[in-house]
């Protein structure tokens, strides 16, 4: 029988403690049954460790016991005792000390509980905080795991016993370091320092940015500093300035080997450390490094004699630095000029110069317009504004679309444009904009939008959209402010008014004005125009309306409007006549005239706006995966869809992914889940004019009543409770709330963790699901595969449905592939031998 370990972290938030810990419970694994509790989440945006942690011990091994500042703190963390009663681990690692956890940490009571003479487990501890005073200790361990030789040292000289356990790097093969660094958006001619690690007073990055500031001085914009990393205290770090053009913060990734194999130093000027990381790791790149002397560290005494390690109190770190930067030749000087007064034509092509100006080595100019956008936020290129400058160069490199523009570059995005001029591999890449101010100038929560433009084609020409738009999104809570430059705009008999509704701030204002406005804003809705180009850049989400475009014209955005079925595009494939406001190159003149935006209906637009608000719904409660599931690989709609009007019921509805993608089919909907948190965050998207019914049950043919759910990873590690309903009350639902309606359920979706299957097992809940349901769709979980237990009914199930002739079945895969055909070579007693949950679909005959 394998030894059970329960391990507590802290946190499990990024960084070089759950990376440790992460190690060890790979090996750990190899031996023992492992499960993870999370103390307290810290973010559910900084979490790389947590991610990989959970695909190595999958779900049902780990339980997180709320944030750290949550008002239930105490309730919460207090639920660790029942974790460790139900696991009943043989050894319980606590990831740091806990005296040494942070904000509220551990109650005394607690501890005491934990580690009271009585129990039938071990206890051991993991320090790795080398300024913590072990007189602090108030409870203590079987033994301890240090992460250092120093730290034993330490520990043993106290009478405690203690292991060590810590893990090799192995040495990397660079590649191209041109290559790498290209990839990466960076300069391969400028010298790359990298740092790694949470940004904190400890970690000293104000020891970086201070020599980034005196440098600027010395060599100018040559050498660049890389900080990669959870940047959430970044602003209590003494650093005076962040905006440092030679620093750039990339904030957390998890692609952090890219920037470890290319860059040309690590420097690492941290306080306090016992073994760090990320030292190694830049080592086991070939890279070198400067780092602080710190005598709790073991890299100091392992490479005193390093060739690779040099210490900041033995050298002069300035000249170690600056000694980087090679005498540069005199470089060619070219000049790129744009064709073009449009802002979206600048804002599209500008960020390919500066591609153009790194793959070159040039000493590059650029003639265009709004140079000020730019000046900051690409400091080595030169801008121009005055025709009479543009003489004296050695190339130049024009950019518009001309007469002998070859047509295959106007079919493709504006942005291929810029990168065919300058011979350079397309790839979308986003304009970096100078922001003078970011304070909210309006109050509440707004959107922005713009509704005018240069010509009619180029309008969203539906006569009542706009005013559909604003009475939704008014009737969403949302105030709309309008900061189109004209409220009435137009040419002869086609003049177009803003919509009524809105907070007007039209006028001829500054651009920067503009700039804070859509900043601030919660999204963007607009045409294909150079204020949509301005929100993309700012990264806000841009609802992009426009029939007269190709799909692709713009940038990449998944909430482009545009009626395929009718007349389109025309835009690419016809000469535009500045002089004529009614172009319209197939139907002007006709009913079909501008027929491309005419047809773009509200609920079109509604989709999208509902698409946008639940993706940043998702991606705050940590539900990102699902809705990459639902909207963006459709996987739920691979073999059956949801149609115009249909009875929708979703089991385990979760936030309301399957009703916000199929809402404005005109659906009725009912959304049954056992979380009332989910529903409640659910309820708070929806319009005054939804009829969504929401029931806060839980799904089983098992139990009656009440039914407690303890630790629910639905809700953040929550217990949770609701009254069950059964199958059969379900299929009742439809008389309660839509008694006019005698049809089948429509369209079944469930994801309710297991429950399918008992409905699906019994013979008698089968037949009712048969003759009641038209098309389904949902998980099935539990089949097998390499790391969780699994269910032999789930695979009993599936061969039910497979064998049943009134049933056409699919099965897929998570991320969205058929694999109806090659799933049963997998299958052995009753157990997949790779998959662990699948999608399953089907049409019932």
């Amino acid at each position: 029988m394998k030894r059970r370990i329960l391990y507590v972290a802290m946190h499990l938030s990024t960084g070089g403690s759950p990376q440790w810990l992460l190690e060890l419970i790979k090996e750990s694994m190899l031996q023992s049954e492992v499960f993870v509790v999370e103390f307290s989440s810290y973010s559910a945006r900084y979490t790389v460790q947590r991610d990989k942690i959970l695909d190595l011990i999958g779900k049902k091994n780990f339980t997180s016991l709320g944030y750290y500042n949550s008002e239930d703190y105490d309730q919460e963390k207090g639920r660790l005792l029942d974790v460790i009663k139900s696991f009943n681990p043989d050894i319980v690692h606590f990831n740091e000390v806990p005296e040494n956890f942070e904000y509220k940490g551990f109650s005394l009571k607690l501890l005491q509980e934990i580690y009271k003479q009585e129990r039938n487990y071990k206890i051991l501890e993991t320090c790795h905080d080398n300024s913590f005073d072990f007189s602090r200790k108030e409870v203590w361990p079987d033994a301890f795991v240090a992460v250092s030789e120093f730290q034993k040292i330490n520990l043993e000289s106290l009478g405690k016993t203690c292991y060590l356990w810590d893990y090799e790097i192995q040495k990397k093969e660079r590649p191209d370091r041109g290559e790498a660094l290209r990839a990466l958006g960076l300069d391969p001619n400028k010298k790359h320092i990298l740092n790694i690690g949470l940004f904190h007073a400890n970690k000293n990055q104000k020891y970086i940015y201070d020599m980034a500031s005196k440098l600027i001085d010395l060599v100018g914009l040559s050498i660049e500093f890389h900080f990669v990393g959870n940047e959430c205290f970044k602003d209590s770090c003494g650093i005076s300035n962040l905006d440092l053009p030679n620093c750039r913060i990339w904030g957390e990734r998890n692609d952090v080997e890219a920037f470890y194999s290319c860059m040309d130093l690590f420097l690492f000027p941290s306080i306090r450390e016992l073994n760090p990381l990320s030292v190694k790791e830049a080592l086991s790149w070939g890279m070198p490094v400067i780092m602080n002397k710190i005598e709790a560290c073991d890299l100091y005494k392992k490479y005193e004699n390093n060739p690779s390690v040099k210490f900041i109190q033995d050298i002069d770190v300035e000249r170690e630095i600056t000694s980087l930067v090679e005498s540069v030749e005199e470089k060619k000087k070219v000049l790129v000029k744009f064709d073009s007064r449009s802002l979206g034509d600048s804002l599209a092509w500008i960020p390919y110069v500066e591609e153009f100006r790194k793959q070159n080595d040039y000493d590059v100019y650029c003639f265009t317009f709004n140079n000020d956008l730019y000046k900051k936020t690409y400091p080595q290129i030169k801008f121009l504004s005055d025709p009479e400058e543009c003489h004296g160069f050695d190339n130049v490199y024009d950019i518009g679309w001309f007469q002998n523009t070859p047509s295959e570059v106007k079919r493709k995005s504006l942005q291929c444009t810029a990168s065919h001029y300058l011979n350079l591999e397309h790839r979308e890449i986003k304009p970096k904009i100078y922001i003078e101010n970011k304070e909210k100038v309006i109050e509440g929560k707004y959107v922005c939008i713009a509704t005018q433009s240069t010509a009619q084609a180029k309008y969203w020409n539906n006569p009542k959209g706009w005013e559909q738009t604003i009475k939704y999104l008014n009737d969403l809570g949302y105030s709309v402010v309008c900061i189109d430059k004209h409220s009435f705009f137009g040419k002869d008999k086609k003049m177009n008014s803003i919509p009524e509704g809105v907070i007007d701030k039209t006028g001829d204002l500054p651009l920067q004005e503009r700039i804070t406005d859509i900043y601030n804003c919660e999204f963007f809705i607009g045409l294909s125009s150079g204020l949509s180009w301005v929100a993309w850049a700012l990264g806000k989400e841009v609802i992009l309306i426009s029939g007269f475009t190709k799909p692709d014209n713009e940038f990449n955005t998944p909430y482009r409007v545009i009626n395929k079925d009718v007349c389109n595009s025309c835009w690419n494939e016809e000469e535009f006549d500045r002089a004529n406001w009614n172009w319209c190159p197939y139907h002007e003149g006709t009913e079909r005239e501008f027929e491309c935006s005419k047809e773009i209906t509200f609920e079109m637009v509604m989709q999208k706006i509902d698409t946008v608000r639940f993706k940043n719904l998702t991606d705050k409660e940590g539900f990102r995966g699902a809705f990459k599931e639902v909207f963006e690989k459709n996987t739920y709609h691979k073999h059956v869809s949801v149609e115009d009007g249909d009875y929708v019921v979703d089991l385990g509805c979760s936030l309301g992914h399957t009703y916000f993608k199929n809402k404005h089919k005109n659906i009725r909907y009912v959304g049954v889940d056992g979380v009332k948190e989910n529903l409640d965050n659910f309820s708070s998207l929806l319009a005054l004019s939804d009829k969504a019914v929401l029931i806060n049950r839980h799904v089983s043919e098992k139990y009656k009543g009440l039914v407690k759910v303890k630790n629910n990873s639905f809700c953040s590690g929550k217990d949770t409770e609701s009254e069950a309903i059964s199958f059969r009350e379900i299929l009742e639902l439809k008389a309660i709330h839509y008694p006019l309606n005698d049809r089948k359920i429509d369209f079944l979706k469930f994801d309710i963790e297991g429950a399918e299957v008992k409905i699906f097992n019994n013979n008698e809940t089968y037949e009712l699901f048969i003759k009641s349901v038209s098309k389904f769709a949902g998980e099935l979980h539990k089949l097998g595969g390499n790391k969780e237990r699994h269910d032999p009914n789930c695979i009993k199930v599936l061969t039910k449905l497979k064998d049943d002739k009134r049933v056409d079945l699919k099965i897929h895969s998570v991320d969205g592939v058929d694999i109806t055909k090659g799933f049963w070579v997998g299958v052995k007693e009753n157990r997949h031998n790779y998959y662990k949950e699948v999608i399953i679909s089907g049409k019932i005959s």
